[in-house]
């Protein structure tokens, strides 16, 4: 059974290595792990240590369309609206708080962004939403996200709240069980960052291996846009 999961888990960073290769042939890549509902966005170039569409280093949207709007209960008992979120730049990361490797190398590199940013964090929201609502609980998000700095914003709920959202992004969540570890089972889920512009847009794509240095580089340019 470890050995299952650990090539489950592997296959996570496979799936963002072969993004980045697709993307770098000039094919286009769809995010979602089990396949579109509706045609995929087409990304442009850019792989962080060089420029693409724009002048991005992430993975531009070639034709950027509304983000799917939503509303969940937030982990300080609030609700989030993303329509709220309008003159804002939004990076939205689906996982789970028990995750072993992606989650937490994705937050780590939202805590580095915020250092970053200074001043200018507070025209960002990262936004948190979990793959696994029986364990994320709001008390749950409380306790783990602020490892990461406070500025992140932990959603949840129900499945049935959850998946009209996980729907709306590709977002296909696959348990896997794992009896003889003390985890009793892992969450299988896309790795990457979407980044919603100021306008509400889906700009951006982040897979694995971003660094905050680029996703600041990225935001500092559509702050300058204004747009």
């Amino acid at each position: 059974m470890r050995r299952r999961w650990w090539l489950a888990l592997a296959g996570l960073a496979v799936v963002a290595v072969v993004a980045l290769v697709v993307l770098q042939t000039g094919a286009g890549w769809d995010p979602r792990p089990n396949g579109p509902a509706t045609p995929a966005p087409e990304p442009a170039a850019g792989s962080g240590d060089s420029k693409g569409e724009g002048g991005f280093r992430g993975m531009t949207l070639l034709d950027p369309q509304p983000a799917p709007d939503f509303a969940l209960p937030a982990a300080d008992g609030s609700t989030f609206r993303l329509a709220d979120q309008r003159g804002k730049i939004v990076l939205l990361f689906f996982g789970y708080t028990y995750c072993p490797d992606v989650c937490p190398a994705t937050l780590a590199v939202w805590r580095e962004l915020a250092d970053r940013l200074q001043d200018d964090a507070d025209s960002v929201r990262m936004v948190f939403v979990t793959v696994d609502p029986e364990r994320d609980t709001p008390e749950r998000l409380r306790e783990h996200l602020p490892q990461f700095g406070r500025h992140i914003v932990g959603l949840t709920g129900t499945r049935e709240q959850l998946r009209p959202v996980w729907d709306a992004y590709g977002v296909k969540p696959e348990r896997i069980e794992l009896p003889e570890s003390s985890m009793k089972y892992a969450v299988a889920h896309p790795a990457q960052v979407y980044l919603i512009d100021q306008e509400g847009r889906q700009r951006l794509l982040y897979p694995l291996g971003f660094t905050a240095e680029d996703i600041e580089a990225d935001i500092r340019l559509l702050l300058a846009q204004g747009n």
